[in-house]
């Protein structure tokens, strides 16, 4: 830093003391993030707290990675299988309110690096069901347990996880149970 020291003598950050956007209204905190299903709220002019609204663009990516050494993404066609039934703009509609863009790439508009030409894997069901059928799994049936890790507080697979889920288990016909995604 090359200016004068901060007027701020010292930030405190709670690690998830509890909602941010309550903790804001009871003056437990001074700034927070807004959950999507929050946003049509803030955005109301009439809301109180509508003032205080500081809107932006999130340069972020949200994405999930396979593990390539452990059955069943050890095979490339069960990996873009997994990924062709996974539906980006109802995952953004449904669990995010609408609010955001299908990835193509790691890096979202406005970043440098991002890609215009990357236009990513279609959502195919049909395809990501032939895919299946091809690996050395031979269909959904054969495919071993799948344990999901998420990296984030607690232990609460959230509707983001569930969605995934629902998507993996309709749309290529895997059937795994719930039990098996290991938060």
């Amino acid at each position: 830093y090359y200016l004068e020291p901060p007027a701020i003598p010292y930030v405190v950050i709670q690690i998830f003391s509890g909602v941010g956007l309550r903790l804001y209204e009871t003056d437990g905190i001074d700034i927070t993030g807004i959950a999507w299903f929050d946003v049509p709220r803030m955005l109301d002019p009439q809301e109180p707290l509508h003032a205080d609204l500081v809107t932006g663009v999130n340069l972020c990516t949200s994405y999930m990675t396979f593990d390539v050494d452990q059955p069943p993404f050890d095979d490339v066609r069960v990996r873009r299988a997994f990924t062709l039934a996974f539906d980006r703009q109802k995952y953004i509609d449904v669990v995010l309110g609408g609010i955001g863009l299908p990835a193509n790439g790691l890096y979202p508009p406005g970043l440098p690096g991002f890609n215009t030409q990357l236009k990513g894997l279609p959502y195919d069901p049909a395809q990501a069901r032939q895919l299946l059928a091809e690996s050395k799994y031979g269909g959904p049936e054969n495919l071993p347990p799948i344990i999901y890790t998420e990296g984030s507080i607690g232990s609460d697979a959230g509707s983001s996880i569930s969605a995934l889920a629902q998507m993996w288990q309709k749309n290529p016909r895997v059937t795994i149970p719930l039990e098996n995604l290991e938060p």
